[in-house]
C-alpha cells in the first residue's frame, strides 16, 4: 500500500495543480465556522432522501427509463453519509436492485458503487457479474447508452464502476484502462496558450509546494506567471458544443481514476500525455471557475458538475483548485441553497423528460449535493467497518444512582451489557471475597428475553454478561435487567442466599428496523407476472429499442381518474412511482385489467396510492375491496393492511388462471388533504415463491 501511495504521489507531481498557495489558514478558518451548517445540511438532506423512498425500497426519479438508476444512486449516497449496511433504507434499496438487471451504463455503474460501498455478503460476486456486462458495452474505451453512440458522461460512470470494482478486489485489465485513457483524451479540445487571470491576492504562483506538500504549484504558468495551455473537455468526440465544467471534471475524473487503478504503471509517453491533459484541463477552470453554475451550461446539470468537481479535488487530494478552495466555496453555495424540506432543486428540468414537462425533480440533485458535502470520493472503502454510523445510539443507567449499571448501544440490534455495580454493593462485598454473580436476566417491556449464566465460584472481575437483542418493530422499549448475586453475610460461600439487584434500565428508541413487509415489497417486482406485459417503452429516444414494440396484450379500464392522471394503466405498470387515483366524486371506484392470454397466478398484491411515508395522509385510506376474478359472480372480500405503506396480499388456495381482474373499493377512511381521492400505485398478479 505504501509503495502504491508513493507511486500515485509521483504521478500527481506531474499534474501541476493550479495555485495551491492561497492562504490556507484563512479558508480553513472559514470552513471550520461553516462546518456546523454543513453537518445540518447533510442531516436534513438524508432525512429528505429517506422520506422519498417508496414502499418497494426504490426511488422514483426517471424510473420508467432507468429502473435501477436513482435507487442505486440514493443507496450509494446513504452509505457515503455513514448509514450502516443493515439500515432498513439500504437493505430495502439493495433488495429492490436485486430484482432486475440494469440496462444502462449510469444505472449499472451506480449499482456497482452501491454494492462496493455496502460490503454486503455476496456483493463481490454481484459486482463481478455487473462488470462483465459493463465491459461488453465498452466501445473503443468509452461507453454510451447501449445501442447508441458513446459519450464522456457515460464513460465517466463506466470509470467510476471500474474504480469501485478495483477497490472490491476485482482485477481491471491494463488494456481496458488504457482504452479509457485514450477515449478521455479524444474528448479534450486542442490545447491553446492564452493569458490566464492573475492569481488572486495572497496567491504566489512561484510557491514551491501546495497545501499537501506533495506537488509543485505555480508550474501551470509560464515564467511570466500570466499565460498557460488551456483545454476543456467535450460531451462527445468532435462535438460542435463548447467544453463545459461538467464534462471537464468528467474528463479529468476518468484520467485520475485510470491513474489510480494502474497505480502509475504506464509508459512514459502515456504518462506525459496524461499529465499534460490534466494540467491544461485544470487551467481551463482558471479561466472558467464557478460553483454557482455549471461553466458553459449555466444551471443545467449544475449539481452533477459539483459532484464531478468533488471527484477531481478528492482524487488529487487537493484543497485548492484553480486558486480556489473548491470545497469551501461549493459547500457554502450548497448550504445557502438548500430547500426547507432538506432537498436541493433541479433548476433547469431534465433533458430526458418531454419538453412540456414542468415538474422539478429533487432526488438526484440532492444525492449529488450530499456526495459533494461528504467528499464521497475521498473514501473508497466499504461502510461495513465504520466505527461511527448514522442511527447508532447509546443508552445508559449508571450505578451511581442504581445498584447495577446497564448500558446499550446500536440501532435495530442493541448490544446490552452490565457495566458495573454501585459503590454500596461493592463495599458490602469487600470483606466476603467480592461480588459473585450467578446469572443476569434481561427484560424488554417487562418480558424476559434472555438469561446469561455467571460463575458464582469466582468474584466478579468486570465481566459484562453481554446480550445482542434484535428488535422486530420500531417504537420505544424499556430495557431492564436483574442481576442475581450471592449475599455478603453468610460464612459458607456456596450456601449464601441469592440477592436480586435490579437495574431500572433505559428506554430505547428504535426506528431502524427491517420489517418483514419491507423485504416482501422490495422483492415484489421480481414476482410480478404482469410487469413483462405492461412495462412501457422508454421516453428517451436514445434508449429506445431497435425493434418495434409488440402489440399491447392487455386492456385497462377504470370507473374514473383524477384530472391530469393517465388512468388505470398506472396501477399495472410494475412501478411504485406511478399510480391510478379516482376522481373525488367517484363513490365506488374500480379498476380492471383484461389480459389476452390467461396467467397462472398464486396471489394478488395491492399497494395503496401513497408511495412513501411522506404521502401517508394524502389520499383516502382504503380499508376494504372486493376482487372479481374472470367475471365471477362470487367476488372475494379483502380487508387491507392497517399499515398503509405495507402491501396487502391475497393468496389463492391454489394456482389460479386469471384473464381478467377487477378491484372494487367498498370501504375507505377519508383524507383531509385530498378527500374522495383513492387508488393504487400497483396491483400485481404474482407467481412463484
Amino acid at each position: 500500500m505504501a509503495s502504491w501511495i508513493l507511486c500515485c504521489v509521483s504521478i500527481l507531481s506531474f499534474f501541476c495543480l493550479p495555485g495551491a498557495a492561497q492562504d490556507s489558514k484563512d479558508h480553513k478558518k472559514k470552513l471550520w465556522d461553516l462546518q456546523p451548517k454543513i453537518d445540518r445540511a447533510i442531516d436534513t438532506g438524508v432525512e429528505y432522501l429517506l422520506s422519498r423512498q417508496q414502499r418497494d425500497g426504490s426511488w422514483a426519479f426517471l424510473q420508467d427509463q432507468f429502473p435501477n438508476g436513482q435507487t442505486a444512486l440514493a443507496v450509494y449516497t446513504l452509505l457515503k453519509c455513514d448509514f450502516p449496511p443493515n439500515h432498513p433504507a439500504v437493505v430495502r434499496g439493495l433488495a429492490f436492485l436485486d430484482q432486475t438487471e440494469p440496462k444502462e451504463t449510469y444505472s449499472l455503474a451506480c449499482q456497482v458503487m452501491a454494492l462496493q460501498a455496502s460490503g454486503a455478503p455476496g456483493s463481490k460476486a454481484k459486482i463481478a457479474k455487473l462488470v462483465k456486462t459493463l465491459l461488453k458495452w465498452q466501445e473503443k474505451g468509452a461507453w454510451g447508452y447501449p445501442e447508441w453512440r458513446t459519450d464522456l458522461s457515460n464513460t465517466q460512470y463506466g470509470a467510476l464502476a471500474l474504480r469501485a470494482a478495483h477497490h472490491a478486489g476485482i482485477k481491471v485489465s491494463k488494456k481496458t484502462v488504457s482504452a479509457m485513457i485514450k477515449a478521455a483524451l479524444n474528448s479534450q479540445e486542442k490545447a491553446k496558450t492564452i493569458s490566464l487571470p492573475a492569481p488572486p491576492d495572497g496567491v504566489n504562483p512561484k510557491a514551491s509546494r501546495d497545501s499537501y506538500g506533495k506537488t509543485p504549484s505555480g508550474l501551470e504558468y509560464d515564467r511570466s506567471g500570466r499565460s498557460g495551455k488551456v483545454a476543456g473537455f467535450f460531451y462527445e468526440k468532435g462535438s460542435v458544443r463548447q467544453p463545459t465544467g461538467s464534462m471537464t471534471t468528467a474528463g479529468l475524473g476518468v484520467l485520475l481514476i485510470c491513474n489510480q487503478i494502474m497505480a502509475g504503471k504506464m509508459s512514459g509517453t502515456m504518462r506525459t500525455r496524461m499529465s499534460s491533459a490534466v494540467r491544461s484541463g485544470l487551467n481551463w477552470f482558471r479561466k472558467n471557475w464557478a460553483v454557482d453554475k455549471n461553466p458553459g451550461m449555466a444551471a443545467r446539470h449544475h449539481y452533477y458538475y459539483l459532484y464531478g468537481l468533488e471527484r477531481v479535488g478528492s482524487l488529487l487530494q487537493e484543497e485548492i483548485l484553480a486558486d480556489h478552495p473548491w470545497y469551501f466555496e461549493g459547500a457554502k453555495w450548497l448550504v445557502s441553497n438548500q430547500g426547507g424540506d432538506g432537498s436541493w432543486l433541479d433548476q433547469e428540468g431534465n433533458p430526458f423528460l418531454p419538453p412540456n414537462n414542468t415538474v422539478r425533480y429533487h432526488e438526484h440533485v440532492t444525492c449529488f449535493a450530499l456526495l459533494f458535502l461528504k467528499r464521497a470520493t475521498r473514501s473508497s472503502g466499504s461502510t461495513g467497518d465504520k466505527k461511527e454510523r448514522r442511527g447508532f445510539k447509546t443508552y445508559e443507567a449508571v450505578a451511581t444512582e442504581y445498584p447495577v449499571s446497564l448500558r446499550g448501544t446500536g440501532a435495530a440490534t442493541l448490544s446490552i451489557w452490565v457495566s458495573g455495580f454501585g459503590k454500596k454493593v461493592i463495599a458490602e462485598h469487600e470483606g466476603s471475597g467480592g461480588i459473585r454473580v450467578t446469572k443476569v436476566q434481561y427484560f424488554v417491556d417487562g418480558s424476559l428475553v434472555e438469561t446469561i449464566v455467571g460463575d458464582s465460584q469466582k468474584p466478579w472481575k468486570f465481566e459484562k454478561y453481554p446480550l445482542k437483542y434484535a428488535f422486530k418493530k420500531p417504537g420505544k422499549f424499556k430495557v431492564t435487567a436483574k442481576v442475581f448475586i450471592r449475599a455478603a453475610t453468610a460464612t459458607d460461600k456456596e450456601e449464601r442466599p441469592l440477592v436480586v439487584l435490579e437495574a431500572p434500565g433505559f428506554t430505547a428508541e428504535i426506528d431502524a428496523v427491517v420489517q418483514e413487509w419491507m423485504i416482501s415489497d422490495a422483492k415484489a417486482r421480481g414476482r410480478n407476472l404482469l410487469h413483462p406485459l405492461t412495462k412501457r417503452e422508454p421516453l428517451n429516444p436514445m434508449d429506445a429499442p431497435k425493434k418495434a414494440p409488440k402489440k399491447r396484450r392487455y386492456q385497462v379500464t377504470s370507473s374514473s381518474r383524477r384530472q391530469g392522471d393517465e388512468g388505470g394503466v398506472n396501477a399495472f405498470d410494475g412501478r411504485q412511482s406511478s399510480r391510478w387515483i379516482c376522481q373525488d366524486g367517484d363513490a365506488l371506484p374500480s379498476v380492471m385489467i383484461k389480459i389476452s392470454k390467461s396467467i397462472k397466478t398464486t396471489s394478488v398484491r395491492l399497494s395503496q396510492a401513497c408511495r412513501n411515508g411522506s404521502e401517508a395522509k394524502d389520499f383516502d385510506r382504503i380499508t376494504e375491496v372486493v376482487l372479481e376474478i374472470n367475471g365471477s359472480k362470487e367476488p372475494i372480500s379483502l380487508t387491507l393492511n392497517e399499515n398503509v405503506l405495507a402491501s396487502t396480499i391475497y393468496t389463492f388456495p391454489g394456482p389460479t388462471k386469471i384473464k381478467s381482474l377487477r378491484v372494487r373499493v367498498i370501504g375507505r377512511r377519508p383524507s383531509t388533504i385530498n378527500p374522495g381521492c383513492a387508488g393504487f400505485t400497483e396491483i400485481a398478479l404474482e407467481g412463484g415463491k
